[in-house]
């Protein structure tokens, strides 16, 4: 159909725009790749009657605006990350409902070992006393990819999935680029973070994107 090879020349030229913004680290072009990408998500959303297909597009709007608000260009609580942190949590609230239409995984089991996972990570990463706000932040952050990703893996280990091992690879993808920015917010820099988070992060959400598709 001809909105799915739209969606796919919009996800090329979003590739394209995300590899001029690690030459020239400039926030436009990463935004850019984002909004591209976003426009394709909507472009592909437009060819089916699937609520998943929705609810997937409208979390990676929410997403863009999370990353809108990291670049300054957006300001609520006149902190860019805690401002982030809204965003991105709502956006992968988001996910796991999607997650939760598509596989029915979703369960007491996946709050366990969401906060199995999400726990450690956080202690290591991104708690610090003298961050009090912006630690409990990420606590709750931290809570809600732990269930998510634990949901993706009970499907992933339920079905075996070409979709849930696409899914899973987003979600590790998405909790590698969220670790990389906690660790820098943190503790220390990290040589070509910025190059890590975005590239990580742009893949994580085109796996998660066009999995349904697959």
């Amino acid at each position: 159909m001809a909105s799915n090879w739209l969606s796919f020349t919009l996800l090329i030229i979003a590739t394209l725009v995300l590899g001029i913004y690690l030459q020239k680290m400039e926030k436009r072009w990463f935004i850019g790749s984002i909004a591209l990408l976003c426009i394709a998500s909507w472009v592909r959303e437009a060819t089916t009657t699937q609520q998943v297909h929705v609810i997937f597009a409208v979390a990676l709007t929410v997403s863009l605006i999370g990353d809108m608000f990291m670049a300054k260009w957006l300001r609520l609580t006149g902190k860019r990350i805690i401002d982030g942190i809204i965003f991105f949590g709502i956006a992968h609230i988001l996910y796991i409902y999607g997650i939760q239409l598509l596989h029915k995984t979703l369960s007491f089991s996946s709050f366990i070992i969401g906060v199995a996972v999400a726990v450690p990570i956080y202690l290591v990463v991104a708690f610090d006393r003298s961050k009090r706000v912006l630690t409990i932040g990420a606590f709750f952050y931290s809570l809600i990819i732990g269930v998510l990703f634990a949901t993706i893996l009970m499907a992933t280990i339920q079905t075996r999935t070409v979709v849930t091992l696409v899914q899973l690879g987003g979600i590790t993808l998405f909790m590698l680029s969220d670790g990389i920015i906690a660790f820098r917010e943190f503790r220390k820099e990290l040589p070509f973070a910025e190059h890590w988070i975005a590239s990580t992060y742009f893949v994580a959400q085109v796996l998660l994107q066009f999995s349904i598709v697959v």
